[in-house]
């Protein structure tokens, strides 16, 4: 059974062995040989800000390997039960923000945001499948938010609109860090949506599938795709 460590209080958990060895190298064979779409945010709708995001979406449909999704979701159905949350029901279909295989490119990072629970539900995972020396995921303090801001003016505007929507929401964003995790094989990082964060480009990576990862928001309902078809054709 996977061991979680609690890293930031009521917001950030960690496993160092998520996927049993054989699932890991069964899925690094067929993520390896499949085909990628990149997604860039820039030619997205945004529902909560407009910040910056980019990544290769790895074709490999995880949804339908029964398997695979009992493994992935029986391991963080006992984290979230833990803290007092119902399961996730995996053996229902999952949807496209559930569960999801990703990479990156050499244009590839997160701009400051976050995400809100309306939408993506209350949690998401990452399952970290190589180790990098960059492409940390980064959970800023606020001062350490305004200095990214700072240093990244472009991502300024959208950060506002963030701010701007979940305080109308009432649930504001939270600040947890300041907290630096680097990508590592086969480990998991779990944390709560709302709070702030960003992910840094990879640099040099000497892997055929740079920072892949299983991820997904695991409570995320279908709110979110049908509203994105609903302003895909205006945008």
């Amino acid at each position: 059974m996977v061991e979680w460590k609690e890293i930031i209080p009521g917001e950030v958990w960690w496993s160092d062995a998520f996927l049993e060895p054989d699932t890991y190298m069964s899925l690094m064979k067929r993520l390896r040989s499949d085909s990628r779409k990149q997604i860039d945010g820039r030619l997205r709708p945004h529902a909560i800000g407009n910040t910056y995001y980019h990544y290769d979406l790895i074709k490999t449909d995880v949804r339908k390997d029964d398997a695979l999704v009992e493994e992935v979701f029986t391991k963080l159905n006992s984290l979230i039960e833990s803290l007092g949350d119902d399961p996730v029901d995996y053996r229902a279909p999952l949807n496209q923000l559930q569960f999801f295989a990703k990479c990156f490119s050499p244009d590839s990072r997160y701009g400051l945001h976050t995400e809100n629970r309306t939408m993506f539900g209350k949690y998401v995972f990452v399952n970290y499948l190589t180790s990098e020396d960059t492409g940390e995921l980064v959970f800023p303090d606020e001062d350490s938010a305004n200095r990214y801001l700072a240093e990244h003016e472009d991502n300024r505007r959208g950060w506002e609109e963030t701010l701007e929507t979940l305080n109308g929401e009432g649930t504001g964003v939270r600040y947890a860090g300041h907290l630096s995790l680097k990508p590592r094989k086969n480990c998991c990082v779990v944390f709560t949506t709302g709070i702030a964060h960003w992910v840094n480009p990879v640099v040099d990576s000497r892997n055929s599938l740079p920072r892949a990862s299983l991820t997904g928001w695991i409570n995320a309902t279908d709110s979110y795709m049908n509203w994105e078809k609903k302003v895909a054709v205006a945008y």
